[in-house]
C-alpha cells in the first residue's frame, strides 16, 4: 500500500513541478523589470520635460532622466522617484527655488541643481522639502542661496550630496 502511495506522490510532484515552471518564468521576468523606469525623460525622448513627466506620472512612478538641462521651478506633490542618469542638470536660472517637494514622499537622486534666486526673504533654495518625506542622494548643488531646506520633513534622508553656495556679499549674509 505504501509503495502505491509513494508512486502516486512522486507522479503528482513531477506534474506540479512541470506546471510551476511557466509561473516561475513569469515571476523571474517581473522581478527583472522591478527597476525599470515608468517614464524616461531626455532631450530626444518622447517626454522631453520634467514638468510633463511629473504631470503624467502615476503615484509611485519612477522617472528616469537621462542627461540634458531642464528648467527649475519644479513642484513635486505626488509620490515619485526622479533618478538622474549621467548627472542631468536642473537649472533655476537665478530665480526662486529649483525643486519643491510638498505633502508627499519623493526621491531625487543623481542631479546637478544650479542657480537659485538670491532673495533672503523668500529663502530661495535648491531643494525645499515641506510637509513631506524625501530621499535626496548623490546630488550636486551649485550657486545656491540655501542648499537643502527642510520644513516639517521627518524621516528625510540626505546622503552623498555636495552643496556649493551662492556668492552673496558679506553684508547680506
Amino acid at each position: 500500500m505504501l509503495r502505491g502511495s509513494a508512486g502516486r506522490l512522486r507522479r503528482w510532484l513531477a506534474v506540479m513541478t512541470i506546471a510551476a515552471i511557466p509561473l516561475l518564468a513569469v515571476a523571474a521576468s517581473a522581478a527583472g523589470q522591478e527597476g525599470a523606469a515608468d517614464v524616461v525623460v531626455c532631450p530626444t525622448c518622447d517626454v522631453t520635460s520634467l514638468e510633463a513627466a511629473l504631470a503624467t506620472a502615476t503615484p509611485g512612478a519612477t522617472i528616469e532622466v537621462r542627461g540634458g538641462v531642464y528648467p527649475g521651478g519644479l513642484v513635486i506633490e505626488r509620490p515619485v522617484q526622479l533618478i538622474g542618469i549621467g548627472q542631468p542638470v536642473i537649472d533655476g536660472g537665478g530665480e526662486g527655488t529649483i525643486v519643491t517637494i510638498r505633502n508627499t514622499t519623493a526621491t531625487l537622486n543623481g542631479f546637478d541643481l544650479r542657480g537659485t534666486g538670491d532673495n533672503l526673504d523668500h529663502e530661495d533654495a535648491a531643494i525645499v522639502v515641506e510637509n513631506a518625506t524625501a530621499t535626496l542622494t548623490a546630488n550636486r548643488i551649485e550657486d545656491a542661496l540655501f542648499g537643502i531646506y527642510l520644513k516639517q520633513a521627518p524621516d528625510t534622508v540626505l546622503r552623498d550630496n555636495v552643496i556649493l553656495s551662492k556668492d552673496v556679499p558679506t553684508p547680506r549674509k
